[in-house]
């Protein structure tokens, strides 16, 4: 399982998200980009060791993390 993650399409903008998910302790196993944008923020998937509670972190400080059939919508 992944989750879709939208984040500022600007150079660092994927930080505050990593940060979280550092922060947490939750491991990254890997992250996909996509060019393609949503709602004028960069799409990243990333692969946690645990979706529901990162995608709950996320939510909870601000990270929009779309529902997967708003991602395979795109």
């Amino acid at each position: 399982n992944v989750i879709a993650v939208q984040v500022p399409d600007r150079p660092g903008g994927l930080a505050e998200a990593l940060t979280i998910l550092e922060e947490a302790g939750l491991n990254i196993e890997y992250l996909y980009a996509f060019v393609s944008k949503v709602s004028g923020r960069a799409l990243v998937i990333l692969k946690v060791e645990d979706v529901d509670r990162a995608a709950d972190l996320l939510r909870g400080r601000g990270i929009p993390v779309p529902h997967p059939e708003e991602v395979y919508a795109l």
